[in-house]
């Protein structure tokens, strides 16, 4: 496993989704499956947006859009895509992938992240933070089942 900062990234969301201070070699083995599985266990194939969103999640704080370069590194087969989508697999969190935007929910964190295809960029909301917009604040209620 050539790419130890995605997986280690992946394990601490993990453990801090799960409350846990240390991960099993089970799931250890089934996040380095899924990251060669979607062609990212090379760091050379990461985008670096792809790194920064997670860090940015773990951080659990409210940002402004970022844009993102959605060309792959040179002969990479990655599918950040797809990834996401399965990533739900492993990590407990909400995904919803209309095809033009992929919105993830983490409940346990308070932290709703909104990645849109379309546009070209991300952007984190904590709802924790009174800056909070009012979009994610609205669907992060809506995933917990509390809108009117």
């Amino acid at each position: 496993m050539d790419n130890l900062l995605l997986s280690g990234l992946i394990t601490e969301l993990y453990q801090k989704v799960n409350n846990l201070g240390r991960l099993d070699s089970n799931m250890a083995d089934q996040i380095d499956l899924l990251l060669e599985s979607n062609g990212l266990s090379k760091d050379k194939n990461v985008p670096m947006w792809l790194k920064n969103f997670f860090q940015l999640i773990l951080q659990g704080e409210s940002t402004e859009k970022f844009y993102i370069d959605s060309k792959l590194p040179n002969n990479s087969e990655a599918d950040v895509w797809n990834f996401l989508v399965e990533l739900e697999d492993i990590i407990s969190f909400d995904c919803d992938d209309s095809g033009e935007e992929i919105e993830i929910i983490f409940k346990s964190l308070g932290v709703y992240a909104l990645i849109s295809l379309e546009s070209g960029f991300y952007q984190i909301q904590s709802v924790n933070n009174p800056n909070c917009a009012s979009y994610a604040n609205e669907k992060f209620k809506k995933f917990l089942g509390e809108s009117d």
